[in-house]
């Protein structure tokens, strides 16, 4: 049985979405539901079959596709599909116990606290305001951090610090005073916390300092997180259409700093996938720029994206290898992002205007030709079989297929009113209805031209 065949045997039917690459059909996921966010490509793999999610982002082959929706493992799903195995190859692999040296005794297990315990947010807090205080004296790091195109407010925001540490050295504190467990080197003796000299990089979310990572001036390894921190990923932007996708935090708010209007950053703090509320922030946006490290781990990282997000597109800086570097090679780092957006998107910039106070500012106002734009869409929708559909994920066109191919030039212009046009996209955001149609396009609470309401668009 390939893939299609053993989606068809869960009850579920899939529907013919393209011809290309062998055909590439579309239907619901057995694992998360939804209605056409499972693709299936049967002639891959031999003509075996694949698969990806685009909702829950499970993918794979057709063994894989019985590990992930009815629990088996892989020997379980191989014997269900007839695959003979190598003999012995899956067997435990059998070592010869090795004798250690009796270690001394360890103390009372104590319980493992809360990784934010209120003990561990009270010591990050000060070491951050310590920090903070200390990196406003450096003017060796201050300069560093200016090279890099990080600006004094910039620092303020996000409460970069300096650990200058202790006569030069490192500073070490038991594990307890952060509210840690105890834990034992192999000599029996009790592991400390290391606090290693560097620049200290807090993320902050809630108002609560919930990670500390320390870029340290040499050494291995370069980025230290202290024990405890909360790994979730850093987003900065609520809501916004395109987002851009970095490995190191630094960059995130230089990015943020320069083009924040244009597009939100996710900052990765490493080439791992995104944590589920990241993930959640991405499949809602129409535009993902992937601007990974130019090096080995930044280009593996990208086969996980084209997988998992195929709407992200590979988006390097045009020098350097991270966009620290381009700011210091001379790279316009608000024209690298502007570029990858879509050119509808480039009439004017938000409310927020530009967080990097040396750019060029522009007066707030309404976006270039918005009403135009809506009545424009107002007219396809009548008199054309074309709805729009809000949800609280994201804003969908519904389109027969047959007739996107015999309307092609109507439908990239629906397209593009709905994704690419500013105030097109934030109306219809703000519209009350589910389905909207040509009949209820404008709506009570809107402020087009020659409309009742009072919702302004921008």
């Amino acid at each position: 049985m390939n893939v299609l065949e053993l989606l068809k045997s869960k009850g579920i039917a899939a529907k013919k979405a393209s011809s290309t690459k062998g055909g590439e059909w579309w239907s619901a996921c057995p694992g998360c539901g939804g209605d056409d966010r499972f693709h299936v490509w049967p002639d891959q793999n031999g003509g075996m079959g694949s698969y990806w999610c685009r909702g829950c982002g499970k993918s794979g082959d057709r063994t894989q596709f019985l590990i992930d929706f009815d629990g088996k493992s892989y020997p379980e799903a191989c014997a269900a599909l007839d695959i003979t195995l190598e003999k012995d190859a899956y067997q435990a692999p059998k070592f010869k116990p090795r004798t250690k040296k009796p270690a001394a005794a360890p103390p009372d297990p104590v319980p493992a606290p809360d990784p934010l315990s209120d003990l561990w947010l009270e010591r990050a807090e000060k070491l951050t305001a310590w920090a903070q205080a200390h990196l406003a004296k450096n003017k060796k790091q201050l300069e560093w951090l200016k090279k890099r195109g990080i600006k004094k407010g910039t620092i303020e925001k996000f409460r970069l610090g300096w650990n200058p540490g202790k006569n030069g050295k490192d500073l070490f504190r038991p594990r307890e005073k952060w509210g840690l467990p105890a834990e034992l080197k192999e000599n029996g003796r009790k592991k400390v916390l290391w606090i290693p000299r560097g620049l200290v990089i807090p993320w902050i979310k809630d108002g609560r300092v919930r990670r500390i990572r320390i870029r340290r001036p040499d050494g291995d390894p370069r980025y230290y997180v202290i024990p405890g921190s909360d790994m979730g990923v850093m987003i900065i932007g609520d809501r916004m259409r395109a987002y851009i996708v970095l490995e190191a935090e630094l960059d995130a708010m230089l990015c943020w700093q320069i083009a924040g209007d244009l597009a939100g950053v996710v900052g990765l703090g490493s080439t791992r996938p995104p944590d589920p509320a990241a993930a959640e922030v991405l499949r809602r946006t129409a535009v993902i720029l992937l601007a990974h490290d130019y090096d080995a781990a930044g280009q593996k990282a990208l086969e996980w994206w084209r997988i998992n997000f195929p709407r992200g597109e590979h988006w390097p800086v045009p020098a350097g290898g991270d966009p620290g570097e381009a700011y210091q090679a001379g790279v316009d780092i608000r024209a690298w992002i502007s570029a990858g957006l879509p050119s509808a998107w480039r009439v004017g910039q938000s409310l927020l205007g530009s967080n990097d106070k040396e750019a060029p500012q522009k007066t707030p106002g309404e976006s270039a030709g918005a009403p135009a734009g809506i009545l424009e869409l107002a007219e396809l929708l009548k008199k054309h079989p074309v709805t729009i559909h809000n949800t609280p994920e994201r804003t969908r066109i519904r389109q027969g297929q047959r007739w996107a191919r015999e309307n092609w030039g109507v439908s990239k212009r629906i397209s593009e009113l709905v994704y690419m046009t500013p105030a097109v996209f934030e109306y219809l955001a703000g519209h009350p209805e589910v389905v909207i149609t040509g009949g209820n396009v404008f709506y009570e609470g809107s402020r087009v031209q020659g409309f009742k309401g009072e919702r302004k668009i921008i």
